[in-house]
């Protein structure tokens, strides 16, 4: 008799870059690798990386996105983790957060992008009220966590020592 195991499946929420790199397609590859069903969900589709390109197009993909997110609520679709990055839109971060609660078994990785240097406060907050507290792991970049930390313009040390367990 055999006996197959259901592989683990990872929600990857976040951007779509099409030209350099892009952590979609990284984190695509190596959950694949893993042994582990990525399940890709792109929240905006970008010509190419927020910073560097003083040029970029960017699409919104939030009506597909929030659909496709339901359809998976309806279905009972199980996820054993979720990778939340860059969110475009209040509606996908009420998304996201609805997929979650669907799936309180699923761990949840919170990279809180929302596009580096193009802060859009409702969509920032939410992600920190609603995403980032069920997150195993939060990992803010250095202009986010100073963001998160108010210290805007402050010094790496002035910062750090606001850091909990630091």
């Amino acid at each position: 008799m055999y006996c197959f195991a259901m592989p683990k499946r990872c929600a990857i929420l976040t951007d779509l870059t099409s030209l350099g790199s892009c952590s979609m397609t990284v984190m695509t590859s190596a959950l694949e690798l893993l042994g582990i069903e990525a399940c890709p969900l792109p929240s905006v589709i970008a010509s190419v990386p927020a910073r560097g390109f003083s040029d970029r197009f960017s699409h919104d993909q939030t009506d597909a996105f929030t659909g496709v997110l339901e359809h998976w609520i309806r279905m009972g679709f199980p996820l054993d983790g979720a990778i939340s990055g860059r969110l475009a839109s209040l509606p996908q971060v009420e998304a996201t957060a609805s997929l979650l609660d669907a799936n309180p078994q699923a761990l949840c990785f919170c990279d809180p992008s929302v596009g580096e240097g193009a802060w859009k406060d409702e969509v920032w907050s939410a992600v920190l009220r609603m995403i980032a507290p069920r997150a195993f792991l939060f990992s803010p970049s250095e202009e986010e966590a100073r963001k998160i930390l108010s210290l805007d313009g402050s010094s790496e040390s002035a910062w750090c020592d606001r850091l909990p367990g630091i």
